[in-house]
Order: C-alpha cells, then sequence, then structure tokens
C-alpha cells in the first residue's frame, strides 16, 4: 500500500535524525551547547509540523471516497498523524526541559 510506504520512509527518516542528535548528546550535553540542541529541537518540530500537514490533507483526501481502500488509507494516514503529534509532544517537552536546564534549573524544579 503505497500510504503505508510512505509512512515508513517517514518514520526511518525521523529515527535516523533522532539516532544522529541522541549520538551527539554526548557532546551536547552540557550547557554551552543549549542553542544547539534548541536549535535541532526547532528543526525536528518544524519538520514533524510539515509532515503532519501532509499526512491530514492526504486523510481528507482519501476520506472523500467511499470505497474500502479509501478507507484503509485514510486509517494509515491516522495513524501516522498520531505518531507524529506523540513526536511533537516529545520535543515540546524535550524544549521545555533543556530551556529550563539552561536557565540554571534542575530536573527535580
Amino acid at each position: 500500500m503505497h500510504a503505508s510506504f510512505s509512512f515508513r520512509m517517514v518514520r526511518q527518516a525521523l529515527s535516523v535524525a533522532l539516532l544522529t542528535a541522541c549520538s551527539l548528546l554526548g557532546t551536547l550535553a552540557q550547557p554551552a551547547h543549549a542553542a544547539d540542541l534548541l536549535e535541532m529541537i526547532d528543526a525536528a518540530e518544524l519538520e514533524c509540523l510539515d509532515l503532519i500537514a501532509a499526512a491530514t490533507q492526504r486523510a481528507e483526501q482519501s476520506a472523500a471516497g467511499r470505497r474500502w481502500d479509501n478507507a484503509v488509507t485514510t486509517l494509515v494516514h491516522q495513524y501516522g498523524i498520531r505518531q507524529l503529534n506523540a513526536r511533537l509532544e516529545w520535543l515540546r517537552d524535550a524544549r521545555a526541559t533543556v530551556e529550563r536546564l539552561r536557565d540554571g534549573a534542575t530536573l527535580e524544579d
């Protein structure tokens, strides 16, 4: 199915980006690098928002039909949108944590 293939590619691209970010964390996990971390988070958030917008548009187009394959395609798009929204929520939490740490707070604050 074409829709699941596109979401597989999205998941792979985001996973590669996340693994790259994690591999850099050893170097970036210092207060002096907060701006770099926030920049990476901002870029990932914008990418998620773009992907959510595109998937939402495709889901709406798929839902317009009454055929079985349209319904299944819509479900696949909705699944991908939910995954992207969860990633977006995590990125926003990560941003808030990095900002607090940058400003001198601890994780317990």
